[in-house]
Protein backbone atom coordinates (compact mmCIF):
# COMPACT_ATOMS: atom_id res chain seq x y z
CA UNK A 1 0.00 0.00 0.00
CA UNK A 2 3.01 2.35 0.43
CA UNK A 3 4.47 1.76 -3.08
CA UNK A 4 1.14 2.86 -4.26
CA UNK A 5 0.88 5.92 -2.01
CA UNK A 6 4.81 6.97 -3.16
CA UNK A 7 3.88 6.06 -6.90
CA UNK A 8 0.59 8.44 -6.90
CA UNK A 9 2.67 11.17 -5.01
CA UNK A 10 5.45 11.29 -7.73
CA UNK A 11 2.88 10.78 -10.52
CA UNK A 12 1.52 13.81 -9.01
CA UNK A 13 4.04 15.80 -8.61
CA UNK A 14 5.87 14.76 -12.28
CA UNK A 15 2.13 16.49 -13.08
CA UNK A 16 2.60 19.60 -12.03
CA UNK A 17 6.38 19.94 -13.27
CA UNK A 18 5.57 18.97 -16.67
CA UNK A 19 2.37 21.61 -16.28
CA UNK A 20 4.51 24.42 -15.40
CA UNK A 21 6.87 23.26 -17.96
CA UNK A 22 3.95 23.24 -20.77
CA UNK A 23 2.82 26.82 -19.01
CA UNK A 24 6.28 28.34 -19.81
CA UNK A 25 7.15 27.07 -23.38
CA UNK A 26 3.73 28.42 -24.12
CA UNK A 27 4.94 31.71 -22.60
CA UNK A 28 8.08 31.45 -24.65
CA UNK A 29 6.53 30.50 -28.06
CA UNK A 30 3.97 33.35 -27.60
CA UNK A 31 6.52 35.83 -27.18
CA UNK A 32 8.90 34.79 -30.11
CA UNK A 33 5.31 34.70 -31.87
CA UNK A 34 4.59 38.72 -30.78
CA UNK A 35 8.50 39.04 -31.41
CA UNK A 36 8.50 37.76 -35.28
CA UNK A 37 4.87 39.46 -35.97
CA UNK A 38 6.41 42.91 -34.37
CA UNK A 39 9.74 42.70 -36.76
CA UNK A 40 7.36 42.48 -39.99
CA UNK A 41 6.96 38.70 -40.17
CA UNK A 42 3.51 38.04 -42.05
CA UNK A 43 0.76 36.38 -40.59
CA UNK A 44 0.80 33.83 -43.02
CA UNK A 45 4.10 32.52 -42.60
CA UNK A 46 3.66 32.33 -38.41
CA UNK A 47 0.86 29.95 -39.63
CA UNK A 48 2.77 27.54 -42.18
CA UNK A 49 6.05 27.58 -40.35
CA UNK A 50 4.44 27.33 -36.88
CA UNK A 51 1.17 24.88 -37.52
CA UNK A 52 -0.62 26.71 -35.79
CA UNK A 53 -4.00 28.37 -36.77
CA UNK A 54 -4.58 31.88 -38.24
CA UNK A 55 -7.07 32.48 -35.18
CA UNK A 56 -4.02 30.97 -32.61
CA UNK A 57 -1.62 33.50 -34.27
CA UNK A 58 -4.40 36.29 -34.34
CA UNK A 59 -5.20 35.78 -30.14
CA UNK A 60 -1.43 35.42 -29.71
CA UNK A 61 -0.31 38.82 -31.90
CA UNK A 62 -3.63 40.51 -30.73
CA UNK A 63 -4.73 39.27 -26.79
CA UNK A 64 -6.54 42.30 -26.17
CA UNK A 65 -8.88 41.55 -29.03
CA UNK A 66 -8.80 37.65 -28.16
CA UNK A 67 -10.23 38.77 -24.59
CA UNK A 68 -13.18 41.24 -26.01
CA UNK A 69 -13.87 37.88 -28.34
CA UNK A 70 -13.51 35.45 -24.88
CA UNK A 71 -16.09 37.91 -23.38
CA UNK A 72 -18.19 38.72 -26.28
CA UNK A 73 -18.89 34.36 -26.53
CA UNK A 74 -19.34 34.39 -23.10
CA UNK A 75 -22.21 36.74 -22.73
CA UNK A 76 -24.02 35.06 -25.46
CA UNK A 77 -23.69 31.89 -24.05
CA UNK A 78 -24.90 33.40 -20.97
CA UNK A 79 -28.08 35.13 -22.70
CA UNK A 80 -28.67 31.69 -24.71
CA UNK A 81 -28.64 29.93 -21.10
CA UNK A 82 -30.97 32.68 -19.87
CA UNK A 83 -33.69 32.54 -22.55
CA UNK A 84 -33.72 28.69 -22.82
CA UNK A 85 -34.85 28.44 -18.95
CA UNK A 86 -37.48 31.00 -19.46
Amino acid sequence: MEDELTAAVAAAQRWRDLKDLLEQAKHDRDTAIRKAADAGVAQTDLVKRTDLTRETIRRITNPEAAEAVRKSAAEKRRAAKKGAGS
